[in-house]
């Protein structure tokens, strides 16, 4: 006895110690990596890392910060760094700053501020005297330097937090920018033209939407910063006048831009003309005179000159030399959002929209489209004449279609900091023109037909009612203007789709008023009985006459029952049955028509919750409510990922019968006052509406996304669904439609990207 319970006492120790062991190595994984405390250590970071977003607390001095802006550049030694701080920070150049935050990708690893709190004044650290090579080398990148150049331009611009002074200077090596903040809007800017200067501040560049360096910008604290060394010697002003044919010979230009060689996959030729290159994710339009029979695909390389067009870098004056090497193409499959945004210039991509129109013109075809708000034209351009080549045929699609371009996007500018840009498509063929779907049957010209239909019928059903209004006005005078009234009544009614049951109300009385009985009521299909009728008890008693109410088909939509005493014998007018018949056949399938009208109007009718017609809609209403009333609400956009792999692997019945799946589990989430609406092929949105706090939000999304924990059972399939969510909250995130739009769809994106780092999990709080 006194063994098995020292046994039992050892292994209770060993479990016991196990256990223990267990938990501290939980604990030791739990906590968080160590921050980084110093800039050298961020600098050694590559993208990869720092898109880990990785702690870091370290000090540094301040070279430039505008307060109402969030560009913070902060210097330690000989090394510096971008920031993203919050506006309302109090601080100069020279201020000695502990920053805490995590790192992200950009250009090259940047700083995501959480918190930038001031230790004490100091000076400025020394500028170091730049070159142009060590300039737009990124060598110097956001570290205080001192350069020398000419005033080619300045002027006063507006950037979001006042005005401020752009230059443009031309230094040994090339053209720089320099944005100076303070001090220079009350400037005589005729004083600096010309003028050879010296400009100190932080060292940064310009950067197209995919954080390509495009150019080289200053930015300078105070106007102070500029010292000009040398006036001109003629003023802007006091220069003689030139005619407009004698303007070039003021021209001189010393270039010294070196050649350089690129290498890629041809996606785009136009003989003589351009030629775009594709590497992986990178993309370069290259300008070329070059009529060779290169082709779309083949292995290639090009030299020439570096040049920036458009806010995008371009290379220029190219020789290009193609192998037979061909490989396989690959289009992006993107929105039309997508490319307004910047972030595909120059790449080969694929897009869906609705086609509006399409003209061929003696040099090009034109498809014009619309998709997500976007008007865009798709282009394809003819082969110049000289050249021999076969000019591909428009295809013959009807206006209102859906389609699928594919081509190079080209953008109007590539500057990522100015909002959303126009762009078009650059097309190889007409080939590059794929059918989708035809135009929808529910549009707004159809519902027009529709009505004009539904408006003929009805007022064709109130001509034959006159016709027997007339027929019951020769029996009786007064019987008639009662009747009259009483039809006409109806008839309103009818017209103005109230309720059925009120209808065949006065259907019934109308019918027992005309018979004198006693009794009169309508039994309809689906809907029920209405009208005085008797009790089981009483109808034994009644003498009971009935007639089917017929539908236009043929199909029996009910019947109508009059009823007498038994002991009456009582002729039954046949015009008074038939009247009534008619009217009750005529509410039943004009309320129904009706009523299916609005639900086509209101709900999709693949998944059968509400359209986008009606989640706009709602949407005003909801603003306007929060408007008047302060209420709040949220706004939660979900994509579905991976639809298009559903529909080719399992076909578009199985990809129907997963959206309907969908829309049931999300409905069944929902409160009975929120909207779910889907809102495009594969993509929905919810309204949730009167919300205590935005946290509600997000727990009605975490709710959304529990949907797709078990698998979509679908015939003999198993699919593992999933979707990104975006929320935005009204008024925290954004006011007006499109801005809380925009938001809750960017937020979207980000936790599609965030979802291929790892699972995306909703904060209890925005």
């Amino acid at each position: 006895m006194c063994s098995l319970f020292e046994f039992c006492r050892r292994w209770a120790l060993v479990i016991a110690l196990v256990v223990a062991c267990l938990f501290a190595a939980a604990g030791l994984r739990a906590q968080p990596p160590a921050p980084l405390k110093s800039l050298s250590a961020i600098h050694v970071l590559s993208n990869v890392q720092a898109a880990q977003s990785i702690p870091v607390a370290f000090e540094g001095s301040v070279t430039y910060y505008e307060k109402g802006n969030v560009d913070l550049f902060v210097q330690d030694g000989k090394d510096a760094i971008y920031i993203e701080s919050a506006s309302d920070l109090n601080l100069k150049s020279g201020d000695r700053v502990r920053v805490e935050g995590f790192t992200r990708a950009s250009f090259r690893p940047e700083i995501a501020a959480r918190r930038v709190t001031f230790l004490h004044h100091g000076t400025p650290p020394s500028p170091v005297n730049a070159s142009f090579t060590q300039l737009i080398q990124a060598e110097l990148d956001c570290r205080r330097v001192k350069v020398r150049a000419v005033v080619r331009a300045a002027n006063i611009i507006s950037d979001g937090t006042g005005k401020s002074l752009l230059l443009d200077l031309l230094m040994p090596g090339g053209y720089l920018q320099a944005q100076v903040a303070n001090g220079g809007a009350s400037t005589d800017l005729r004083e600096l033209l010309d003028s050879d200067v010296e400009v100190v501040g932080a060292a940064a560049g310009r950067f197209d939407s995919k954080s390509e360096m495009t150019g080289i910008i200053l930015e300078v604290h105070d106007f102070s910063d500029l010292h000009v060394l040398k006036p001109p010697q003629i003023g802007p002003h006091n220069l003689p006048i030139r005619r407009f044919d004698e303007i070039l010979q003021a021209s001189q230009v010393q270039d010294k831009t070196q050649r350089v060689r690129v290498q890629g996959i041809i996606t785009y030729y136009q003989p003589g003309s351009a030629i775009v290159f594709q590497d992986g994710s990178n993309a370069l339009w290259v300008d070329t005179l070059t009529e060779a029979p290169h082709r779309v695909g083949d292995q290639a390389t090009a030299s020439g000159f570096p040049d920036v067009r458009n806010g995008s870098v371009v290379l220029t004056r190219a020789e290009i030399q193609s192998s037979a090497a061909s490989s396989l193409l690959h289009s992006a499959q993107v929105d039309a959002g997508q490319l307004a945004s910047g972030s595909h210039a120059f790449e080969l991509v694929s897009v869906e929209g609705q086609l509006i129109t399409r003209v061929r013109e003696a040099a090009q075809d034109q498809y014009v489209l619309v998709s997500h708000g976007h008007v865009f034209s798709a282009i394809y351009r003819h082969p110049e004449r000289g050249l021999d080549l076969p000019v591909s045929p428009m295809l013959n699609l009807r206006i209102g279609s859906r389609v699928r371009v594919t081509g190079i996007c080209v953008l109007d500018r590539g500057d990522q900091f100015r909002g959303p840009v126009a762009f078009h498509l650059l097309l190889r063929s007409s080939s590059d023109v794929a059918f989708v779907a035809g135009p929808s049957l529910i549009s707004v010209r159809n519902l027009g037909f529709l009505l004009g239909f539904l408006l003929i019928v009805i007022f064709a059903a109130v001509g034959r009612s006159l016709l027997l209004e007339r027929k019951l006005h020769r029996q009786s005078v007064a019987t008639a203007i009662s009747v009259e009234r009483w039809r006409n009544r109806v008839i309103d009614g009818i017209n103005n789709a109230i309720p059925l049951n009120e209808t065949l109300l006065q259907i019934t009385e109308l019918l027992s008023f005309k018979l004198q009985a006693e009794y009169s009521w309508a039994e309809v299909e689906f809907e029920g009985t209405f009208g005085n009728y008797p009790s089981a008890s009483e109808r034994s008693k009644l003498q009971v006459a009935e007639k089917i109410i017929p539908a236009r088909s043929g199909v029996a939509l009910g019947k109508l029952c009059v009823g007498f005493p038994a002991a009456t014998r009582t002729r039954i007018a046949p015009d008074a049955f038939d009247d009534a018949i008619r009217l009750a056949a005529l509410a039943i399938e004009t309320g129904g028509k009706y009523s299916d009208l609005v639900r086509r109007s209101e709900f999709d009718p693949l998944t059968g919750v509400h359209n986008r017609f009606a989640f706009e809609r709602s949407l005003d209403l909801a603003i306007e409510q929060g408007n008047t009333s302060g209420t709040v609400f949220g706004l939660i956009y979900i994509d579905l990922d991976g639809f298009k792999q559903v529909n080719d692997d399992f076909g578009h019945n199985i990809g129907d019968r997963y959206l309907q799946e969908v829309g049931s589990r999300l409905h069944h989430q929902l409160r009975p006052e929120d909207i779910l609406a889907r809102i495009g092929g594969d993509e929905f949105a919810v309204v949730v509406v009167n919300l205590d706090s935005p946290e509600e939000a997000f727990e009605v999304a975490s709710r959304l996304q529990s949907c797709f924990n078990s698998p979509f059972s679908l015939d003999k399939h198993e699919i593992a669904g999933s979707a990104s969510m975006g929320i935005a909250v009204f008024p925290h995130d954004a006011i007006g439609r499109e801005a809380i739009l925009e938001c809750s769809d960017a937020r979207m994106y980000e936790a599609k990207r965030q979802k291929r780092r790892g699972p995306v999990r909703f904060p209890a709080s925005a």
